[in-house]
């Protein structure tokens, strides 16, 4: 039985730089470019969860593969939206629509 829920903020941003293997300047720009949001404590320290760990796993993972960070933050929105959302799909079927009705003029 785990300690702590999935989404509880337990881990620092030290901890969680060595167990992704990355600095925490590379979480804090990672941060600053809104791949991600740790809670913050009331000294302003950052914490990250269970989850932040998993998403941020996903983001190492694209950033070995040579996906910049504006790619990953598309995939990662694709990724973490909820079925039937506003979306890349949704944007993409849009301009397809668009391109089809301006075809047939």
């Amino acid at each position: 039985m785990p300690i702590h829920g999935p989404d509880e903020p337990v881990y620092t941003i030290g901890v969680m730089a060595r167990l992704l293997g990355v600095s925490p300047q590379v979480l804090r720009i990672w941060e600053r470019e809104a791949l991600i949001r740790p809670h913050r404590t009331e000294g302003n320290n950052r914490l990250y969860s269970e989850n932040d760990y998993y998403r941020l796993e996903r983001i190492c993972a694209l950033t070995r593969q040579g996906v910049n960070l504006a790619g990953i933050r598309i995939i990662i929105g694709t990724v973490s939206e909820p079925a039937g959302s506003a979306g890349v799909g949704r944007e993409r079927g849009r301009h397809e629509s668009g391109s089809k009705v301006r075809g047939n003029e």
